[in-house]
């Protein structure tokens, strides 16, 4: 069996790289949202008023989409590194390291 190593140090810069484009990204997409809101809320009408709600409102669920993946990664490497890190004491306890 090929041998098996975590770099732990790399792991935790991913999780905190990772959460890092989570924040960014919910920045972003509270800026655009904003700005969606304020053309919005003028006296735009008409189809090019209607097309672009209904256009924003789909982009606005791939970002959601987008934003709960990157979520989803940050936590898993954060469990990750919490579970690599504690079979790592563990087997320093086992083995009197």
């Amino acid at each position: 069996m090929a041998g098996y190593e975590v770099d732990l140090d790399r792991l935790a810069a991913v999780q905190r790289d990772v959460q890092a484009l989570v924040e960014h990204c919910a920045l972003l997409r509270s800026e655009i949202d904003a700005t969606a809101r304020a053309l919005t809320e003028t006296d735009w009408t008409g189809d090019a008023s209607a097309t672009f709600a209904e256009l924003q409102q789909q982009w606005a669920a791939g970002a959601a989409t987008i934003h709960a993946g990157l979520d989803v990664m940050a936590a898993n490497a954060s469990t990750g590194h919490a579970n690599y890190s504690a079979v790592q004491a563990a087997n320093a306890r086992l083995w009197g390291v």
